[in-house]
C-alpha cells in the first residue's frame, strides 16, 4: 500500500501533517543553520520574555538566497495543504521562519496559545506549520498538544514530519524533561477572517 501526503489524521480535523517533504540534507540544513549560533531567548508577543509561558530559544531563516530552495519547497507544500483541506485566503510568508529549541537543561516549552494575534498591525497569521527536526529518541517530553474541547490532543512527531493548523487554533509544547528538541516553525498570512 502506498499512503500519499498530506494526511489529515482520524478525529483531528483541524491539523494536517505532511511527512518527509524536505530531504535530509534539507534537514540537515535546518539542524546546522548558522543562526543557531546567534539564538535567544524567545519573546512572547510584546510581553518580552516571559519564562512562565514560554522558555525556548530562537533563531531565525530569512529569505536570503541560500535559504530559497527551503522556502520554495515549503511554499509548494503549503499550497498543497491549504487548497486540499484548509480552504483559507492566504496571501504569502511575511515574516521569517523560526528555529525554536527546547532543551531539558530548563524545561523548555510553551504554554497554551494561538500564533494569531487579533491586534497585530501586520499581516494576519492564517496558517501555521511545525516541522520536527530531532528523532524521538533525541529528547523526552515536548509533546504538540492541541486543546480540543476538554481534551488535550497529543500529535505524534518524527523527524521530518510537518503539521499544519489554523493559526487561531490553541496549542502548547509540554516541558522537555531531558535532551534537546528542535523544531522549524512558520506562519503563513493572508487578508484578515472574516
Amino acid at each position: 500500500m502506498m499512503l500519499l501526503n498530506p494526511r489529515n489524521p482520524n478525529g483531528k480535523e483541524n491539523v494536517v501533517y505532511w511527512d518527509n517533504f524536505l530531504t535530509e540534507e534539507d534537514i540537515h540544513f535546518l539542524r546546522h543553520h548558522p543562526s543557531w549560533i546567534n539564538y535567544h531567548a524567545a519573546e512572547v508577543g510584546n510581553s518580552g520574555n516571559d519564562m512562565h509561558t514560554r522558555r525556548t530559544n530562537v533563531g531565525w531563516v530569512d529569505f536570503s538566497e541560500q535559504n530559497q530552495h527551503i522556502w520554495q519547497k515549503i511554499a509548494q507544500v503549503v499550497s498543497e495543504v491549504n487548497s486540499k483541506f484548509f480552504h483559507i485566503n492566504l496571501t504569502g510568508f511575511y515574516e521569517d521562519m523560526q528555529l525554536s529549541e527546547y532543551s531539558g537543561a530548563y524545561q523548555g516549552h510553551y504554554n497554551w496559545h494561538t500564533d494569531a494575534c487579533p491586534s497585530d498591525n501586520t499581516v494576519p497569521r492564517k496558517l501555521s506549520m511545525v516541522l520536527m527536526l530531532s528523532e524521538p529518541k533525541e529528547y523526552e517530553g515536548g509533546e504538540l498538544q492541541f486543546k480540543v474541547s476538554d481534551t488535550d490532543e497529543t500529535l505524534e512527531m518524527r523527524l521530518g514530519r510537518a503539521w499544519f493548523f489554523p493559526s487561531y487554533l490553541l496549542h502548547r509544547v509540554t516541558p522537555v524533561t531531558k535532551g534537546v528538541r528542535k523544531t522549524a516553525v512558520l506562519w503563513v498570512g493572508g487578508e484578515p477572517w472574516r
